[in-house]
Order: structure tokens, then sequence, then C-alpha cells
């Protein structure tokens, strides 16, 4: 009981730990399409329905689970995500173990965060500023103060746009999962980012036509790329994103 009120304050506090990352958005409505864990079917068909489209997504890794199985679904291979960083999507972190942040003491964070490095440079043949994906969602306060100069960026599973100030080491999401979202409901996610100029973030694990409660179909993964497009909406990486905004 007490550990639990003490990571329920640990989070509260991150919430408010926002010192030098305040970003200023752009003049014009974004959106980034995100996939956290790298299943090998959100490579093979969502990357394949971005490539089509001509746009790029962010594919959040954990390099222990390559070649896994993860809730039954099947992970990414070596040659999957290399495949990814060939078609320019951008890999970034989602630590190397998949393990929450909360759980971990400050010694075992900074050995995930550097194996998570290694692994991805590897993929790039060189060492380069990356972003990066709260597994879970959990983060307390020890984990964004250790980020802060680790990754460009973190991404929450907070519901919500990032508007024209955002927190860089907490950036609001809009889940794609067919379980929790509708095409009237992303379309009203998109609408709202493309009227007011905002920066929409959309997060999903595996694109199938049986998608898990964490997953999309390929077509309403079409719909949210074609409804963004059609509203005027610039596609980009969350790399692509940041490289452009400014510090407020």
């Amino acid at each position: 009981m007490l550990n639990k009120i003490i990571r329920k304050n640990n989070r509260l506090l991150a919430g408010f730990y926002k010192a030098g990352c305040s970003y200023r958005s752009l003049n014009y409505p974004v959106i980034s399409f995100t996939f956290d864990d790298c299943m090998h079917n959100a490579i093979e068909t969502g990357a394949s329905i971005l490539n089509y489209y001509d746009v790029k997504g962010t594919f959040y890794v954990s390099g222990a689970l390559t070649n896994k199985y993860e809730n039954n679904l099947k992970c990414h291979t070596y040659n999957d995500v290399v495949s990814l960083v060939n078609d320019s999507h951008e890999i970034a972190s989602h630590l190397f173990n998949h393990r929450k942040c909360e759980e971990l003491t400050l010694s075992e964070l900074k050995d995930e965060v550097k194996k998570s490095k290694e692994y991805i440079f590897d993929l790039y043949g060189q060492s380069k500023e990356l972003n990066f994906s709260y597994p879970f969602g959990s983060v307390d306060l020890k984990t964004k103060k250790y980020l802060y100069s680790e990754f460009t960026s973190a991404r929450n599973i907070v519901t919500g746009v990032n508007k024209k100030k955002f927190d860089r080491l907490s950036l609001n999401a809009f889940p794609l999962y067919l379980s929790k979202c509708t095409e009237k409901q992303i379309l009203r996610a998109i609408k709202e980012a493309s009227i007011n100029d905002y920066w929409l973030i959309f997060y999903t694990h595996d694109v199938s036509k049986n998608p898990s409660q964490y997953g999309i179909t390929p077509d309403l993964l079409k719909f949210a790329v074609r409804s963004s497009m059609e509203n005027n909406c610039k596609i980009q990486t969350i790399e692509q994103v940041l490289t452009n905004c400014e510090l407020g």
C-alpha cells in the first residue's frame, strides 16, 4: 500500500518537472504515427502502409524482444528493424528489456538505457540523438530527471494533443487501438490538430485484421493516414518534428 502511494506521488511530481523542457510547436499542424514494441506485423503491415503514402513513422524498440513473443504476438527480428532504418523510418528507444521505469532503481535504469542505445546505434552504424517512449506509460520523477540528458524526447500514454508549448519529456499521444477508438474519434483528433496547428501523436502496437486490444486494423490505420493528409496535416516522425522546433 505504501509503495503504491509513493509511486503515485512520484508520478505527480514527474508531471511538474519541466525545467528546461518547454518547446515551441511549429506554425503548422503535424501528426506522427508511432508504434511501441516493434511487433512484426507493425513493421510488415504498418510500415508498408506508411511507405505506400510516402510518409514515415517512429518505431520504439526494446532490443530484448528481438525474435521473441509478447502477449502471444510475434515481435520483430533484427532484419525487421534494419528494414525500417533502410526505409528511413525512425528507430527510438523503449528501454532494452521493456520494463516499467517506476520499478527500476536508478542503476538499473542507467543500464537499460545504455543497452538500448547500443542496440539502436548498431542498427544505424553510428551514435545519434534518440527519442524515447515510457514502457507501459510508467514514469516517475527519478526517470524523468535522468532522461533529461539522455533522450531528445519521451512520449507518454496520456491522451491529448501537444499544443503551442509542450514538455518534451512528456509528449501526449492518442491511442490507435481498435478497442478504444472509432473513425469519428480519430477524425475529431485530427481536426483539432489541423485547426489549431497542434502536434498530434498517434500510437499503437500491432497492425492486423484481428489486432490485440493494443492494436489496430490496416483499414483503420489507412483511414488515419488519409484523413491526416486530407486535413492538410504534415506527417513527420518524432525526430523530424523536434528538429524543426525551438526551445520556448
